[in-house]
Parts: C-alpha cells; structure tokens; sequence
C-alpha cells in the first residue's frame, strides 16, 4: 500500500490554502473594522461627557440668574469653550420666561454640543 497523491489533486492544497487567506483577511478587516468604530464612539462618548459637565457648570454659574437678553463666553478649566445664549420668549406674563443655550467646543473635538433650557427670569412691577 502506497501513500501519495491522488490523481487531478496537482494544485488543490494550495487553492484551499488561498481560500483559507482570503476568508482570514475578510475577517480580520471586520474585525479591525469594529475596533475602530467602537473606539471612535468611545472617544465621543467622553466628549459628550466632557461637555455635559462643562455645560451644567456653566448653567449653575451663569444660567440661573439670567435677567436680560445676552449673550457670555468663556472657557472651561478642562479647555473647552462655551458660549450662553438668553432669548426672552414673547409673552403677557409679568414673569419672563428666558430660552436658554449653552454650546460647548471641547478641545480637539470634531463638533460642538448645544444644550437647551427655559430660565424663569424675575417679576416685573
């Protein structure tokens, strides 16, 4: 009894080698692929974060005691930027009611975040 080839397999274990690679290398792509996505999420994540943070210290320090129209910038310990924007909303009411909107820049981030609230502003006689 003999061990050998089998007539027509000339090529066939290099064929499935390839085939092997080629399904490997997919694989690896989507893998590398998911990594990356969820790395960038990650690192939006802590923007957001950042921001959030920035902007309610911001809110807490300016935002409360909002009585006229304006607008005030700054920048964050942490090195982000922001600017509050007070809008007094049209109305009878002898209590103004102020939108409120706080956009924060945080440093090398690729956008800016906006948040939005309503300060009651104080009576008029």
């Amino acid at each position: 009894m003999t061990v050998g080839k089998v007539e027509g397999e000339d090529g066939f274990v290099l064929l499935e080698t390839l085939v092997a690679f080629v399904v490997l290398s997919v694989a690896l792509a989507a893998a590398i692929a998911a990594v990356s996505q969820a790395t960038l999420a990650m690192r939006r994540a802590g923007e957001a974060t950042a921001a959030t943070h920035v902007a309610r210290e911001v809110a807490a320090v300016h935002g409360g005691a909002v009585a006229a129209e304006g607008e005030f910038s700054g920048q964050a310990p942490g090195g982000a930027t922001w600017q509050l924007s007070a809008r007094e909303l049209p109305d009878d009411n002898p209590v103004p009611l102020f939108a409120v909107t706080i956009e924060v820049w945080p440093p090398r981030a690729t956008q800016s975040y906006v948040f939005r609230s309503f300060v009651v502003g104080e009576a008029t006689p």
